[in-house]
């Protein structure tokens, strides 16, 4: 789904709190960004969720929070055990070599989250996938895949070219997210 539809279905349905998952570099934070703006909430970053337990506080996010996007790529595995009660999940989907590459570009090693899928071998990005069609999507009611390449026309993309220098989470090389909006970090 494009990214313009995912959006217009989201405020058709008046929902203010959501996750966007998939896996790691496939364009979560900056699709979370762009939705907490053009939804008139906060963004919330993944570093939310830093610590022992980022399912459990996830879920006090989702019970306790509202007017939120939430970039939360690393408890993808648990999306479909989540209070999700009008809430929305957006999965991102990204070609499997961009990942890969991007993967390699920021030195990411995937191989420890294989065994929570129980998986022995293949890109993680393509495992989670599987588990998310198979086993997570049809268990959620608001739940979105949008295309990261239908990213590329928002006001808030910075084309790849004019981000060589810039961290592995889509900001600056200075650490500070381009452009700003509000941002709540831990």
């Amino acid at each position: 789904m494009d990214y313009s539809e995912a959006l217009a279905q989201i405020k058709i349905l008046g929902l203010s709190r959501g996750v966007v998952s998939g896996p790691q570099r496939a364009g979560t934070t900056i699709c979370a960004k762009m939705l907490a703006l053009d939804l008139g909430l906060e963004f919330l970053s993944e570093a939310w969720l830093e610590g022992g337990r980022p399912v459990q506080t996830l879920n006090r996010i989702l019970v306790g929070h509202d007017r939120f996007v939430i970039q939360a790529p690393g408890p993808s595995r648990h999306l479909h055990k989540l209070a999700l009660r009008g809430a929305f999940v957006v999965w991102m989907r990204r070609d499997m070599a961009d990942i890969v590459a991007s993967q390699e570009r920021v030195k990411w090693d995937d191989t420890s989250q294989l065994r929570a899928y129980d998986a022995q071998q293949g890109p993680i990005a393509q495992v989670k996938l599987d588990f998310w069609r198979q086993r997570q999507r049809g268990q959620i009611e608001h739940a979105f895949e949008i295309e990261y390449e239908s990213l590329t026309v928002h006001p808030l993309w910075v084309p790849k070219e004019d981000r060589a220098d810039w961290h592995e989470r889509q900001i600056s090389a200075d650490n500070r997210f381009r452009p700003e909006i509000f941002i709540r970090e831990k």
